[in-house]
């Protein structure tokens, strides 16, 4: 019997859930060095991604496609400056590379970026009560939110929430 999947905005972050494992899985059969970044909100589109470590031959060119899904909580305070991030990101990069000798590389590398609330916050909560690892502070703010807020004294320098 066939069975269609229910793609409605409530089930959404099962299904992407569910790709993320099976995607972790195959990937892990055919795994290269793992590529890792700061997935920081304040960082993105700073440091670019590296390509991947495992280079073409002279002459050759690839292309590679990855997806970062990343959920980001930092709380920090001192003296009179006060910042929260919490929001979850998810890049999509598209590179070209093509080695053109021994020694160099040309590519092109095409991100999209989307920023918005924590759909993983409970699935990370579940994770860390599993494995029994600290939540930190991850408990003292609301589920699935989006926000990222500066303040220096009295002054509120960023509020920016969805």
């Amino acid at each position: 019997m066939l069975q269609l999947i229910d793609l409605t905005p409530n089930t959404i972050p099962l299904f992407v859930k569910a790709l993320i494992v099976y995607w972790l899985l195959a990937a892990s059969v055919t795994a290269a060095p793992l590529l890792v970044h700061d997935q920081n909100p304040l960082s993105a589109g700073v440091i670019p991604l590296l390509p991947s470590a495992v280079l073409p031959a002279n002459g050759r060119s690839r292309f590679d496609l990855r997806l970062n899904i990343s959920n980001t909580l930092n709380l920090q305070s001192a003296d009179e400056e006060r910042l929260i991030v919490d929001a979850e990101s998810v890049n999509l990069d598209l590179q070209w590379v093509k080695r053109i000798n021994h020694r160099w590389l040309a590519g092109v590398s095409v991100p999209f970026f989307h920023r918005g609330r924590g759909e993983l916050d409970g699935f990370i909560e579940n994770y860390h009560n599993a494995l029994q690892l600290p939540q930190g502070n991850r408990l003292d703010l609301p589920q699935d939110q989006y926000l990222i807020f500066y303040q220096k004294g009295d002054e509120v320098r960023l509020d920016q929430q969805k």
